[in-house]
């Protein structure tokens, strides 16, 4: 199983997103995919993070929501 760590600027970004219900459930669908190990769909645009962050992986839910690494 995976850890899931979240970045402050994410826990900010998620206090402004949770009254928008049709975002947050795609977040949990994703946070989902992740936490057992199902394969993120390409539609989310999945990728491996270089450098300080290696290890970790970033996808885009939309492009004004929050990222996660």
């Amino acid at each position: 199983m995976k850890e899931l760590r979240y970045s402050t600027k994410a826990k900010k970004d998620l206090k402004k997103y949770r009254n928008n219900p049709r975002k947050m459930e795609k977040l949990y669908q994703v946070l989902y995919m992740l936490i057992n190990d199902i394969q993120v769909p390409e539609t989310f645009q999945p990728h491996q993070l270089i450098g300080q962050y290696k290890g970790c992986l970033e996808c885009h839910i939309e492009p004004d929501f929050c990222s996660f690494g």
